[in-house]
């Protein structure tokens, strides 16, 4: 079996634990403009990956901001030297706008997809990052 199909399988497998922290995200309405509740969505991602077993710096490049922007890193290091496989993710939405037929940041599964905002779009197919790399490093496939 190949890398690719080793990953697939993976992230095929935590379809339940990748909806549940996508849902999780999309209750968090990290609207930009004027970008609220950012360290929020950091704090969810960080403990997330923590939990991942992740050495995780949160970087806020000017905490002095009415809404500052957090950034988070998290480090896995694996058994031996490899090439690096690098995720890389936004939580910020746009306003959700009117005709939404469910409450954009509930965050709801329904009718098999999961209800909500921007997030939830821009993630369809793709799980989070923080899923897609520890289980990837955790299946042995990085």
């Amino acid at each position: 079996m190949s890398t690719e199909d080793k990953v697939v399988a993976a992230v095929d497998g935590l379809r339940d634990e990748i909806v549940d922290l996508t849902a999780r995200l999309v209750r968090i309405p990290t609207v930009n403009p004027p970008g609220e509740r950012y360290p929020e969505a950091a704090r969810l991602l960080g403990a997330t990956l923590r939990g991942f077993g992740y050495v995780v710096e949160e970087v806020t490049p000017d905490a002095r901001a009415t809404h500052p922007r957090v950034n988070v890193v998290g480090r896995l290091d694996g058994a031996r030297d490899r090439p690096v496989l690098h995720f890389n993710g936004h939580v910020d939405v746009v306003p959700p706008g009117d005709g939404w037929e469910r409450d954009p940041f509930a965050g709801v599964v329904a009718d098999g997809r999961l209800w909500g905002g921007d997030r939830a779009i821009r993630r369809r197919g793709s799980p989070h990052p923080s899923s897609r790399s520890r289980r990837s490093a955790a299946q042995g496939c990085g």
